[in-house]
């Protein structure tokens, strides 16, 4: 669905400089089609340059004048605030982001008396099972064989926060978590629906330990193993056959490469490439690590 900025509630229609049809909202840096994004500093102005999905801008009128001319524009002395409220007005359009609709549960599915599960925009496929407690909200795909264990929150949104009109403001998350076939997601972990659609992607097979946290957008591939109390960022990227042991902390949009091994409690802040390891905030030979833990796990027995 695409709507012109001058067709829109909620807009002074004199700060639209020039029109344009929109069906997306997102960051500078996003990957929606049609966008509608936000300008507030001069130091974001090459990405905006750069960027080839963006349709309209809202800015401040010292910066209107650098914005291209092939897109639509707003202009605010608070252009974040106006970006919010046009990304919340879109929010509440029927279509625009997902349509709404009955949520589909499988008759094959096993779901705990107590587990909550939203009205709409939720699909749960056959032999899924959802255990004491959990939540499920609205814009949630879960494929055949995916367990979910008690406690655990999926399709919360996640954690961003803007600055408009001098206050802290949250976002609204309009996007969806997918979860493939055979998933298994432990005991009170979070996984967050993307902010501004898309989706937080999970892979076949993956398996989630308790008390994670995964943010907006993330997306992991198949087969990954990410162990409990680990905190995965916002926008990350990570491949198939990752390893993650407990503890972790990996930052927001790193990229982590197919078959790569994270030790336990580290704090990633930077990409990790494919089939490497990192232990100590240093890379190192996956092999020499993977023996290391084996044989952590089967220690030789003392003599006594």
């Amino acid at each position: 669905m695409k709507i012109l900025l001058s067709k829109m509630q909620g807009i002074d229609q004199a700060s639209v400089v020039r029109d344009a049809a929109i069906s997306s909202t997102g960051l500078l840096t996003g990957d929606g089609q049609d966008m509608l994004t936000a300008l507030h500093d001069g130091a974001f102005l090459n990405d905006l340059l750069q960027a080839r999905s963006i349709a309209a801008v809202v800015t401040s009128p010292d910066l209107s004048s650098r914005v291209p001319e092939n897109l639509g524009l707003v202009v605010s002395d608070d252009p974040v605030a106006i970006f919010l409220d046009l990304h919340e007005a879109l929010a509440g359009i029927d279509g625009f982001f997902q349509t709404r609709k009955p949520s589909e549960i499988h008759a094959g599915a096993v779901i705990h008396q107590t587990a909550w599960i939203a009205e709409e925009n939720v699909k749960i496929s056959a032999g899924v099972s959802i255990g004491p407690n959990a939540t499920i909200l609205e814009n949630v795909s879960i494929a055949e064989g995916c367990v979910i264990h008690p406690g655990a929150v999926i399709g919360a949104d996640g954690f961003h926060i803007e600055t408009a009109a001098g206050k802290p403001r949250s976002v609204r998350h309009t996007g969806w978590v997918v979860l493939g076939e055979n998933v298994e997601v432990q005991a009170n972990t979070n996984i967050a629906r993307s902010i501004f659609g898309g989706a937080t992607s999970i892979g076949a097979d993956t398996k989630i330990g308790g008390h994670c946290q995964i943010g907006h957008a993330v997306r992991i591939g198949q087969r990954c193993h990410i162990r409990p109390s680990t905190l995965i960022s916002g926008s990350t990227t990570i491949g198939d056959d990752v390893w993650i042991a407990a503890g972790c902390r990996i930052s927001n949009s790193i990229h982590i490469g197919d078959g790569a091994a994270i030790m336990f409690a580290e704090s990633v802040t930077r990409n990790i490439p494919e089939d490497a390891a990192i232990a100590k905030g240093r890379l190192v030979e996956k092999d020499r690590l993977m023996n290391m833990l084996k044989k952590t796990k089967n220690p030789r027995r003392q003599r006594h």
